[in-house]
């Protein structure tokens, strides 16, 4: 169950009768309605290539004195960057 209402449009896949020839979402319809009740598609990141390992995040690195007081921050760049 979508929690989609009924469309008010006849030719619309969620019209509230069924119509044999409508097949699939109208985009002057049901899509936007959907998009809207359910935000837009995600398309995950592809993974890398083969043989090649993932890549990383960069790293930080806190610099603290002898008191326990951090002191400063440095990024370091992750590998290949």
């Amino acid at each position: 169950m979508l929690g989609l209402d009924h469309s008010r449009l006849s030719s619309a896949l969620m019209a509230p009768y069924y119509n044999a020839f409508i097949a699939k979402p109208q985009t002057v319809d049901d899509i936007p309605r959907i998009v809207a009740l359910m935000g837009p598609k995600t398309v995950p990141a592809p993974p890398p290539p083969p043989g090649q390992p993932p890549p990383t995040a960069p790293k930080t690195r806190l610099i603290v004195d002898v008191e326990g007081t951090i002191t400063s921050i440095q990024r370091i760049p992750a590998a290949g960057s």
